[in-house]
């Protein structure tokens, strides 16, 4: 077993697309009552119009991966996204920094701190 998608409740699905690829750079796969946006080779955002959703943060946290958290940092900022503070090291293992997509979904981003049982140097 493993998981495939991950599916959203979104208020304007234009504006949700418009995030998903133009500011994270996500590849949008499918689209039309709703929306598919590719995370990973199997793995993808499905993006379904709720109109009716409210606003405000969601029990939910989008995770991604990075080579780097302050390049990722400075690339969102420069696309003026509303960042949650700066990267952090964090005592798991991870630098990593947290924003909400226009839903109120929280989106961490995290560069690993540890690969392959070494620590960096």
């Amino acid at each position: 077993m493993w998981l495939n998608h991950v599916h959203l409740g979104v208020r304007d699905l234009d504006r949700a697309v418009a995030f998903y690829r133009d500011t994270l750079s996500l590849e949008v796969s499918r689209r039309d009552t709703w929306a598919s946006v590719r995370v990973g080779p199997t793995l993808s955002v499905d993006l379904d119009h709720r109109p009716d959703q409210s606003d405000g943060p969601k029990p939910v946290i989008i995770g991604f991966v990075v080579e780097s958290a302050d390049e990722a940092y400075a690339q969102l900022k420069a696309k003026g996204v509303a960042l949650e503070g700066e990267p952090e090291d964090q005592y798991w293992g991870v630098r990593n920094f947290y924003f909400c997509d226009p839903d109120g979904y929280q989106i961490e981003v995290a560069q690993p701190l540890v690969r392959g049982g070494a620590t960096p140097a």
